[in-house]
């Protein structure tokens, strides 16, 4: 477990304020529905590419 392992990972100040054993890729909850709908609006066009790029020849806006 990583977390026991604190010392490893932490300043000994940072460790000292006892924080919560969470890091951004812990994702052991269900994700916002507006987020859900976006990622499925994405899929459902088709064409990925970076937001922001200009569309190509064989993209659709």
């Amino acid at each position: 477990m990583k977390w026991a392992c604190v010392q490893q990972f932490l300043a000994s100040d940072e460790a000292a304020a006892d924080p919560l054993p969470m890091w951004v890729a812990d994702t052991d909850f269900r994700a916002p529905q507006v987020v859900i709908d976006a990622l499925h609006q994405a899929v459902d066009h088709g064409v990925f590419r970076y937001p922001g790029a200009r569309p190509t020849a064989t993209s659709t806006p």
